[in-house]
């Protein structure tokens, strides 16, 4: 095996670490039922609206991966990643200034870090099948159970968190180290 041949070996299993990592971090929004009690509590929303955040983050997140399916083979998977991390950080970000009011939680959560979500869903996906053509099933496989597995991690750090007294809304914006 030539040198280049080794570079190329290693630089698509970073690829594949990368893109897992980055389903992790997008896959942290199917634990957002940590967050329900302490934004009824805090900030005096109900479970239907938590429920709607939720909610319209999925149909968002979704219908977003239709267009960034598309927008990912004209663009690259770089620059639609750029696009999704962008989002998915000012949607959480505006939520954690939004003093829990609904209509801004709604529309940063929902909406935006939503958008966000469906950008850098299809990117992961994307470029492991290209660095890894053999191997499409495995590959794929292993991104989304990044996704999953961002819940899980979500749900673990939060749950320490929230229940030492980190106000939900500082989480949100990701100031773990402010009060850890």
């Amino acid at each position: 095996m030539t040198i280049a041949n080794k570079f190329i070996v290693s630089e698509r299993w970073i690829v594949l670490a990368a893109g897992c990592a980055i389903q992790c971090v997008l896959g942290g929004i199917y634990a957002w039922s940590i967050f329900t009690p302490y934004l009824i509590a805090d900030y005096s929303l109900n479970s239907g609206q938590c429920g709607l955040i939720f909610g319209l983050s999925i149909l968002v997140f979704t219908s977003v991966m239709i267009f960034s399916g598309w927008f990912v083979t004209h663009r690259g998977a770089r620059y639609t990643a750029l696009i999704g991390a962008f989002l998915y950080m000012a949607g959480y970000v505006t939520a954690s200034f939004s003093g829990g009011s609904f209509t801004l939680l709604l529309f940063a959560v929902g909406v935006v870090a939503g958008a966000g979500i469906g950008f850098g869903y299809v990117c992961p996906l994307t470029a492991g099948m290209k660095w890894f053509p053999n191997r499409k099933g495995l590959v794929t496989g292993v991104a989304v159970a990044g996704f999953g597995g961002g819940a899980i991690l979500l749900t673990a750090v939060a749950e320490r968190l929230l229940n030492n007294g980190m106000d939900v809304l500082l989480f949100l914006d990701g100031s773990v180290s402010a009060q850890a």
